[in-house]
């Protein structure tokens, strides 16, 4: 078994009708043609796994540019439709620029002898960073190995769900839109929002914790200073009560005084008047 490059390979290309538009007619271009590869390029549908309404994407003209986040799959669909003869087994890649970039090809890396269709790359960005790529532009390579015998009928692909592929099927969207992408940045993300959240809450708690803190301390404030007023007027009470206290008994003295004053008058008077009529009886 030996792959096929070079000259050999344009000329397998140019006669064999192996790549194929969407009528089925030769797309071959010579300029695709790098050492022993032919360069695919990215079609008009594919499946983003952090799609919101969890569908598939179609570009045009004016749509033509899909981002794929870090940590997330997608589903990609080639422009060519490529026949494989039952001579020849392909061999499947993305090109080494998107590789650097952390795009990584999860699918399959072979195309069976007897195969027709669009081919369907499944990738997954590894990378820190989004991925951006374009509908027309050159993203994948195959290469064609010659089998020393071309296979009978009886081996040649014949395995529908593949055969004819010309869009992306749901069977295999649908797994993917069940559940969350366990990916390490998805995992990252979490960890940091959960942190914020931590450092959310314990800013909070030690927000309350002050204002239970100026409450209390107000609290007591006030309490010391009512009883400072307290104490204040108390002793004004007792001053005036005091005051009060003293008038009344001077007052009493002063009535108790004036009762005696008369009295002693009135003694006074009698005593005179007893002398004077003791008096008056002796001459």
């Amino acid at each position: 078994m030996a792959f096929i490059g070079g000259q050999d390979l344009a000329r397998l290309l140019v006669y064999g009708k192996i790549i194929l538009n969407d009528e089925h007619k030769c797309n071959y271009k010579p300029s695709r043609i790098k050492q022993a590869s032919y360069e695919l390029s990215l079609g008009n549908e594919v499946y983003l796994t952090d799609n919101e309404n969890k569908i598939k994407t179609y570009l045009d003209d004016k749509n033509d540019v899909i981002t794929i986040n870090p940590g997330q799959f997608a589903l990609l669909l080639t422009e060519e439709v490529v026949k494989v003869p039952n001579n020849l087994l392909g061999f499947i890649s993305i090109k080494a620029t998107e590789k650097l970039k952390g795009l990584i090809n999860v699918s399959g890396f072979h195309v069976d002898p007897g195969f027709k269709g669009k081919l369907l790359f499944s990738v997954y960005n590894a990378s820190p960073s989004k991925i951006q790529l374009t509908k027309g532009k050159q993203y994948f390579l195959i290469w064609f190995s010659e089998l020393k015998n071309p296979l009978g009928e009886e081996y040649i692909y014949k395995n529908n769900s593949h055969q004819n592929q010309n869009s992306i099927d749901s069977k295999y969207t649908s797994p993917l839109i069940n559940g969350e992408i366990a990916s390490p940045h998805e995992l990252l993300s979490k960890i940091k929002l959960n942190e914020n959240k931590i450092a959310s809450v314990e800013n909070t708690n030690s927000l309350k914790n002050e204002k239970v803190l100026w409450a209390v301390s107000i609290g007591i404030t006030l309490l010391v200073t009512l009883n400072i007023a307290f104490w204040i007027n108390k002793g004004k009470d007792i001053n005036a009560y005091n005051e009060g206290v003293k008038s009344i008994e001077n007052k009493i003295t002063n009535e108790r005084l004036d009762k005696l004053e008369r009295i002693f008058l009135s003694l006074y008077k009698q005593d005179s008047l007893k002398k004077v009529y003791s008096k008056d009886v002796k001459q």
